[in-house]
């Protein structure tokens, strides 16, 4: 069943094109390493760099897996709804991908000499690899996203064809500033002297040190971000470079390569997602707090400019804010997405596991009396039922890991709006020729985010739950059943709460 039908704003026509634009010119022909192409944005860069841009070859850096051949691995990568349009358009364009055994956090990214001797012939490299998590561990955290980059710069400045090297950072690396910037900012500590710390410490040692280092970030996501570009800063002049700083990046809006995709549940789309299986109750945000938001293939579309400006402008190194501060979302987007309630359209899922409510918390000290009622202790009663009934125990450990991410992003959902600068991006959309405008749109001021999150809550429905649309009938019976249950139970509870009283009450009177 197709659901995604084709945006309004893109209904005309397709503009004539008798030869590659300028921006596929400069990819054509070209040789491609990506490192973290297996993720959520190295996917989609992947994809429209096959089927948009007539490149050479494509290299992906995926680290060795005993017992998996090369192939086995490339064709799971390639078993993804996401490159069907590409397999029914350009079927051939999959056998240009290449994987080369390798891994970030090892010098040379433990690349073989015949590996190496393949990549001398690189034209464009796009870092995306990252660990996401916000609570990652320092040491893990520092290893992935600023060794890594660390290792991979090293590598590139020896690649004599080089003419882009892209850093996926985040628009929220400095976000304890009212307004942020197209520019570098300083850092408390050096990388190196992080690193040190690293090294001489053990994991126990470092987590206790870890608050005093986050300190204004937040979180160990963004400041080891922060890290990475200053670390990058120090490669003006060496290499061509640039950095891309995509916001909360969500589900694909384009028509292009499919509508309403996601396969991740990091960020505003775990929330929603958590929502809509009845799993998350509420959430320590002020709803009238900006969310700035931006889908995956609008944020891949500018790294994708924004690496053509590179290669062919001989720009100062430069950084490109992929954010919508000039079409906002609050978060209150948070409480009205969801899978059937009020106007929007019936999508309930079979595969909740509870009746669908939730709201938003913005008194941090309610927040957490709110989640030991709604979360801790329901959680405590049904860990118990399921480790006596044999089954492993697991509700706890979810909510626990739910409330630290949410509190490591109070300060960006509750204590002030954080505005983003996009002049740089502004200036790149304006030099656009009309055929580039279209095949990397990039401007999200005519976005209209109710028909956003209606396809994306789709796209959650489908990739993240697994749950066809054709189930939507099933979905709304089954949900009808558990508001029975549930009333049913408020009932009892309440008519047993009243009748202890009422004892209680007569006994003392």
């Amino acid at each position: 069943m197709d659901y995604y039908e084709p945006r309004d704003d893109l209904d005309e026509p397709p503009l004539a094109q008798s030869e590659p634009s300028p921006i596929q010119q400069v990819y054509q022909g070209a040789h491609i390493f990506i490192t973290g192409a297996s993720g959520f944005m190295g996917k989609i860069l992947m994809e429209k760099l096959l089927r948009t841009c007539n490149v050479a070859q494509i290299y992906i850096l995926v680290r060795d897996k005993k017992g998996v051949k090369s192939q086995e691995r490339l064709a799971s990568i390639f078993d993804d709804k996401v490159f069907e349009l590409l397999k029914v358009e350009k079927p051939g364009e999959i056998r240009k991908v290449k994987i080369i055994p390798g891994d970030c956090s090892l010098p040379d990214l433990g690349l073989s000499e015949e590996h190496k001797a393949l990549l001398s012939h690189v034209n464009f490299v796009f870092h995306v690899a990252a660990t996401l998590a916000m609570d990652q561990h320092l040491r893990v955290a520092f290893v992935t996203n600023v060794l890594g980059t660390k290792f991979l710069l090293e590598f590139v400045r020896t690649l004599p064809y080089l003419k882009a090297f892209m850093y996926i950072s985040t628009a929220y690396t400095h976000a304890y500033r009212d307004l942020v910037e197209e520019t570098f900012y300083d850092v408390v500590f050096d990388e190196e002297e992080v690193g040190q710390i690293c090294n001489q410490l053990d994991d126990e040692q470092i987590g206790a040190l870890t608050p005093k280092l986050i300190g204004k970030w937040g979180n160990t996501y963004a400041l080891t971000k922060a890290f990475a570009e200053n670390l990058i800063s120090k490669y003006d002049k060496i290499i061509p470079i640039g950095v891309v700083r995509p916001s909360i990046v969500v589900s694909v809006w384009g028509d292009t390569p499919l509508r309403g995709w996601i396969n991740n549940i990091y960020g505003a789309i775990g929330v929603v997602a958590g929502t809509a299986v009845g799993l998350l109750r509420l959430w320590c945000a002020d709803p009238q707090m900006v969310a700035d938001m931006v889908p995956v293939d609008i944020a891949i579309n500018v790294t994708l400019a924004a690496a053509w400006e590179v290669a062919t402008k001989n720009t100062n190194l430069k950084i490109y804010h992929s954010v919508s501060s000039k079409n906002p979302i609050t978060y209150d987007i948070l409480r009205t997405a969801n899978f059937g309630h009020g106007d929007s359209e019936r999508m309930e899922t079979t595969k909740c596991i509870a009746v669908q409510w939730f709201f938003l918390v913005k008194n941090k000290t309610m927040f957490c009396l709110y989640s030991i009622w709604y979360h801790v202790i329901p959680a405590f009663f049904i860990d118990i039922f399921l480790q006596l009934t044999g089954k492993k125990p697991q509700l706890m450990k979810i909510y626990a890991k739910v409330y630290n991410v949410n509190k490591s992003l109070m300060p960006y959902c509750v204590e002030k709006n954080i505005l983003f600068t996009s002049n740089n991006v502004d200036e790149m959309w304006d030099s656009l020729d009309p055929v580039d405008k279209r095949l990397f749109f990039f401007d999200l001021a005519s976005m209209d985010w109710q028909e956003f999150w209606l396809y994306a809550l789709k796209g959650i429905r489908v990739y993240i739950l697994n749950d066809p649309m054709e189930t939507v009938p099933q979905g709304i019976k089954h949900t009808r059943k558990m508001w029975i249950r549930k009333m049913v139970f408020d009932s009892v509870i309440w008519i047993t709460f009243s009748y202890l009283a009422y004892i209680i009450f007569r006994n003392i009177f």
